[in-house]
């Protein structure tokens, strides 16, 4: 998918939006990994590919969880697993980057003074995006918005310049 660029006023316009999904999510990864941890506790070792379908449950059977048990539990994990990217994925449908879920981390492309190709970063339990950091510099180097300008869209005279 290509990467959409906002301006700042579109970002906070997604923020309530984003900020309910996001919460779903988070609600939804902590039913993961109750069913996740269920499932290690009765000797079953729960890998990404067998959350996505792609690998079985080994077929030994634990005293703790009849195979049929698990079979059982490891379903329900995989149904919250697919709900929960669903979620994911209509986020990042709105163009914004899910950098993580518990966390609450968001990141909205954008171009700082039509100059700088930056993130607008946001996270749950923030009220609106305040700060940005640049594209490799992440959560530990976000800096206040004040005093710049965010556009969908790199200055035209910037990058003629380059």
């Amino acid at each position: 998918m290509a990467t959409r660029y906002f301006t700042l006023d579109e970002a906070q316009a997604l923020v309530p939006r984003v900020r309910t999904l996001l919460g779903q999510a988070l609600q939804l990864h902590g039913h993961l990994r109750i069913a996740i941890a269920r499932l290690s506790e009765a000797g079953y070792a729960i890998t990404w590919a067998i959350l996505r379908g792609e690998d079985e449950l080994a077929t030994d059977v634990v005293e703790d969880m009849p195979e049929q048990d698990a079979e059982q539990a490891l379903e329900r994990a995989r149904m919250i697993y697919r709900t929960l990217r669903e979620i994911v994925g209509k986020i990042e449908e709105l163009g914004a980057e899910v950098k993580a879920v518990v966390d609450g981390l968001v990141d909205f492309h954008s171009w700082c003074d039509g100059e700088h190709e930056v993130v607008l970063c946001w996270k749950l339990g923030e009220a609106e995006i305040r700060f940005f950091h640049g594209l490799e510099e992440g959560f530990a180097g976000r800096r206040s918005i004040s005093g710049h300008r965010f556009t969908s869209e790199r200055a035209l005279e910037h990058a003629q310049r380059q």
